[in-house]
């Protein structure tokens, strides 16, 4: 099958700014990825945890995707979680493992909490969480020895939250 699609630039631009006693602070930061293919962009309502709830999965990265919401891991560039309420927090969580087939285990996890109204930006799909992982005096790179697969997970802590998310391949 040949594609009609046609590859663009994709640009994110964040803005900070605050004035105090007088003083502005701030920037905004632009960039730019050329050569993107694919966008996949959702809106759910992540269900509030019972304490038998876990977490829902967004989408996740992997060498063959085989879900609407799943990206090849090679292509990844960017994605951005927003929380759309405007009271309560929602937990994303960041897992080495996809969760297909035999990989359901992970090894590594990163939890941050995302509060009402602001958003939580994964530039790479390159992580490395381990307890071992001493940097110190090492000259870090993108390795092969990391991660080669990723899910996005989330999960509300109060009620329930709507999310927001954005994902760009090349």
């Amino acid at each position: 099958m040949a594609t009609t699609i046609k590859n663009a630039s994709f640009t994110s631009s964040i803005t900070d700014r605050v004035s105090l006693n007088g003083v502005n602070y701030g920037n905004t930061n632009t960039k730019a990825i050329s050569a993107c293919n694919e966008v996949v962009q959702k809106i759910v309502t992540v269900p509030y945890s019972t304490g038998s709830q876990g977490y829902v999965a967004l989408f996740g990265a992997n060498a063959t995707p085989d879900s609407a919401g799943d990206v090849t891991f090679t292509e990844f560039k960017y994605a951005r979680i927003t929380n759309l309420d405007d009271t309560n927090s929602v937990m994303v969580k960041i897992t080495d493992q996809d969760g297909s087939g035999s990989s359901a285990t992970p090894t590594c996890a990163i939890m941050m909490e995302v509060p009402a109204g602001l958003s939580f930006i994964v530039p790479s799909g390159q992580f490395n969480c381990d307890d071992s992982a001493d940097f110190s005096g090492e000259n870090i790179t993108s390795s092969t020895s990391w991660n080669s697969t990723m899910k996005i997970s989330a999960v509300a802590v109060t009620a329930d939250v709507d999310v927001e998310f954005v994902v760009v391949t090349t």
